[in-house]
């Protein structure tokens, strides 16, 4: 597992940028039907992820170097250092890190459970290690093939999901 492990990291390591489109089923219990979001998702290495939201409302999520930043049509620019927040951080480290192929990073903040399965599909399950950030997520369960990232799923403690299917160009 572990020799597996490393070597989709690898992989993974040696992209130094991608894009993909999304659609995201998010299911809250303070909700009585899903929100599905959909749009496109870019990662430039080492650190940058940029969220873009088309529908149902255009709205962008970039982060970089620790910062993220929310931009809506209308409104101004909102930015927070992630650091300050644990469950964002754990978050965004979890998708940034197994973009960059940096194992490290992935298991100083999750217990990873890593799982090869036929015609290179994986899976991951991400347990944050983190007792503030785990009152908030419960786990994450990664998905792809080689180093390209096809499904995440996020269970927050509170018994919200959160189900992006992501589709390579």
């Amino acid at each position: 597992m572990a020799a597996e492990l490393e070597g989709v990291m690898r992989a993974f390591a040696h992209v130094r940028s991608s894009e993909a489109r999304f659609e995201e089923t998010r299911q809250m219990a303070a909700l009585s039907a899903p929100v599905i979001l959909k749009g496109r998702l870019e990662f430039v290495a080492p650190d940058r992820l940029v969220k873009r939201i088309e529908t149902p409302r255009r709205e962008s999520y970039t982060l970089q170097q620790g910062r993220l930043t929310l931009e809506r049509s209308g409104e101004p620019d909102r930015t927070m250092d992630v650091d300050s927040h644990p469950a964002l951080h754990s978050l965004s480290e979890a998708f940034r890190a197994t973009l960059a192929g940096d194992v490290g990073a992935l298991k100083r903040h999750f217990s990873v459970t890593f799982k090869s399965e036929a015609q290179g599909l994986w899976s991951m399950e991400l347990v944050p290690l983190d007792a503030r950030v785990a009152e908030h997520v419960e786990k994450l369960i990664l998905t792809g093939r080689g180093p390209v990232l096809l499904q995440a799923i996020t269970f927050e403690a509170g018994g919200d999901q959160s189900d992006m299917r992501i589709t390579p160009p």
